[in-house]
């Protein structure tokens, strides 16, 4: 009987750390990597405009995130682990596709 209580709990923790939503700070990290990535595939004259240009909007998509409608905690994990550009991008696509497609 304990163990099964055990268990369920253990399935309930694991749910809703996986479903919540992301820290505040969770995406600021992931607007500035996003923006970096798109800055990256910029010429380089360019993405000092285009870094101010996103930044006035930065709060805007930092409030979405936080309310659950952008990136998930995989597409964090996923960003965080990226060693590159190009793995970078391969998250930001995946989660730029699923939200898409929720849409």
């Amino acid at each position: 009987m304990k163990f099964r209580l055990l268990m369920m709990s253990s399935l309930v923790l694991v749910a809703s750390c996986t479903g919540r939503p992301l820290a505040e700070i969770e995406c600021q990290t992931m607007t500035d990597k996003e923006t970096e990535f798109a800055a990256s595939r910029m010429p380089t004259q360019d993405r000092d405009s285009f870094k101010e240009w996103v930044s006035r909007d930065q709060d805007a998509y930092i409030a979405q995130c936080v309310a659950g409608k952008t990136y998930s905690r995989r597409d964090y994990k996923c960003a965080i682990r990226a060693e590159d550009m190009d793995a970078l991008g391969k998250c930001i696509k995946a989660a730029s596709d699923r939200i898409n497609k929720n849409h």
